[in-house]
């Protein structure tokens, strides 16, 4: 038995703050991965670097294929000031956030 939504039903449950915050946290923790993956590839192939060039920034992938190595330092390190006042996780979130969109601006 399928259901059918229309999009308003769909949508509606964005109202939910919760829901839309997973939501944005979601698509923002993707773009790291699309930025390196494909825009820096074509920047790289623009600018005429050869295609061995461009395979050693596949490099930069590793750090997110070891992350069970580095995860449980992260776990343990306190960030001052945020991590009193958000929590342990949410201080990472908000400060990895934060060093993802200063690193975005830096591209433009």
């Amino acid at each position: 038995m399928t259901s059918t939504h229309s999009i308003k039903e769909t949508l509606s449950y964005f109202k939910d703050k919760r829901l839309l915050s997973i939501f944005c946290f979601g698509m923002a923790s993707g773009f790291p991965w699309v930025m390196i993956g494909s825009a820096m590839s074509g920047w790289l192939k623009d600018a005429e670097l050869s295609r061995s060039s461009i395979g050693l920034f596949g490099l930069i992938f590793v750090a997110y294929s070891i992350n069970f190595l580095w995860s449980p330092l992260v776990d343990r390190i306190k960030i001052p000031l945020l991590t009193d006042k958000l929590g342990q996780r949410r201080s990472w979130i908000l400060t990895t956030q934060a060093i993802i969109l200063f690193c975005c601006l830096q591209l433009t």
